[in-house]
C-alpha cells in the first residue's frame, strides 16, 4: 500500500513549528497547537517521545528536569513521573483530528514506533500526517509495519566535508531512499534550488526548518518546498493546499 500523502503538494504548506507558541503559549502545549488551529495556520508540528511503558508524550527533548532530577523518558515509566509527567500525545491527536490541519509529527523516542502508527489509524490521522525523524532505522520500522503512514527524513546540516554543492542533493535523496522516506526535512541551511528539483524527479516531498521569523520564510518559499515549519505566523496560505499532489 502506498502513503496516502503525494508530492508535490499544490502549494507550499505553513506548518506551526511546536505550535503556535509565545504569548503565553509555551512550545509543544497543547494551548499552542489549539493556538494554531484557532488561527487557522495549515499545519502544525509537535515534537513526540515514548516513556518506558509505551506511553506517548509531547517534548523535545527526551532528558527532562522533574523536580530535582533529570530523567530519561525512554528508560522512565509514567507512574514514577506523576506530577512531572510532559502532556500526554492524544488530547492532541484528538485536537488535530477534530480540525483540518495537516500534521508533522516528530519523532524523537527509542523504539515503540507501532505505537505511533496505531494511534494515527485511531485518530484517523494517516491522509494527512507525515512523521518525521533523525533515525533513519526508526523510521524503516515504522515503514515496515505501516506502509500507508508517510515518513520524511529530517537532515541537519552535513559536515563541511560532505557539504560538497554538486554532490549534495544526490547525498541527501540517497539518505531518504535507503530509509524508504517519501521526504526530506531540511534544516534552513540546505535548501537550494538543486535539492528541490532532485527530489521533485524522484516523487520525494521537501520540507524545511525552521525560519525564525517573516524575512527567512519568504526566503524559503522562494525555492517551493511542500512545507516550511515556522516560528513567524504573519505569512502563509489561510487554505490547506491540495495534499495529494499531481496524479
Amino acid at each position: 500500500m502506498s502513503p496516502s500523502l503525494r508530492f508535490p503538494f499544490s502549494s507550499t504548506l505553513t506548518i506551526a513549528h511546536r505550535g503556535a507558541h509565545g504569548d503565553g503559549h509555551p512550545e509543544n502545549s497543547l494551548e499552542a497547537v489549539e493556538r494554531a488551529v484557532e488561527l487557522s495556520v495549515p499545519g502544525v508540528e509537535f515534537d513526540v517521545c515514548n516513556l518506558r511503558d509505551g506511553e506517548m508524550v509531547v517534548s523535545h527533548d527526551v532528558r527532562v528536569r522533574v523536580g530535582e532530577r533529570t530523567v530519561s523518558l525512554p528508560a522512565t515509566s509514567s507512574d514514577s513521573l506523576r506530577d512531572g509527567l510532559p502532556p500526554r500525545l492524544e488530547p492532541f491527536l484528538e485536537l488535530v483530528a477534530g480540525s483540518d490541519v495537516f500534521l508533522n509529527l516528530d519523532w524523537k523516542g527509542v523504539a515503540h514506533e507501532s505505537r505511533i502508527g496505531r494511534l494515527l489509524g485511531r485518530y484517523r490521522l494517516e491522509e494527512r500526517t507525515i512523521v518525521s525523524s533523525l533515525d533513519h532505522r526508526a523510521l524503516s520500522r515504522l515503514k515496515q509495519d505501516f506502509p500507508q503512514v508517510a515518513t520524511g527524513l529530517s537532515v541537519g546540516p552535513l559536515p563541511a566535508a560532505t557539504r560538497d554543492p554538486e554532490h549534495l542533493p544526490e547525498e541527501v535523496l540517497s539518505r531518504a531512499r535507503h530509509s524508504r522516506t517519501d521526504a526530506v526535512m531540511l534544516n534552513k541551511r540546505l535548501a537550494s534550488e538543486e535539492i528541490v528539483e532532485t527530489a521533485r524527479r524522484r516523487k520525494t516531498g521537501v520540507f524545511f526548518w525552521t525560519a525564525r521569523d517573516e524575512k527567512e520564510y519568504e526566503s524559503l518559499l522562494d525555492y517551493s518546498p511542500d512545507g516550511i515549519a515556522t516560528d513567524s505566523l504573519g505569512r502563509g496560505p489561510e487554505h490547506i493546499p491540495q495534499l495529494h499532489g499531481e496524479e
